[in-house]
């Protein structure tokens, strides 16, 4: 069987620091308690960024191939969170190198 879990607390914007924590306290327990039992990995279109190691636990052995689309199609990450897939790294473009040394 199949399960999926998304613990996500949710309070009143007006409500008091305290009621936050508490949430994200429980919340944290909740996870911690069920963990053992469950595959380390995590669903990428609910964020968390507690998640330290997100590249493995969202993307796993398809990190890479994405890194590779994302380059691809969008290679000046216009679209991005913390938690996006970077592009690569690439040499500066042509263009680019005119523009910069033009403005020296």
């Amino acid at each position: 069987m199949l399960t999926m879990l998304r613990a996500t607390p949710v309070w009143d914007t007006n409500a008091p620091a305290s009621v936050r924590d508490g949430l994200i306290g429980w919340t944290n327990e909740m996870i911690a308690a069920i963990t053992p039992h469950t595959p380390n990995e995590s669903y990428q279109n609910f964020p968390n960024r507690g998640i330290s190691d997100w590249k493995r636990q969202y993307y796993a052995e398809n990190f890479e191939m994405l890194v590779t689309v994302k380059t691809k199609y969008d290679r000046h990450n216009v679209f991005h969170n913390a938690q996006s897939i970077p592009p690569r790294r690439s040499m500066p473009s042509p263009h680019r190198a005119r523009l910069r040394d033009h403005a020296a």
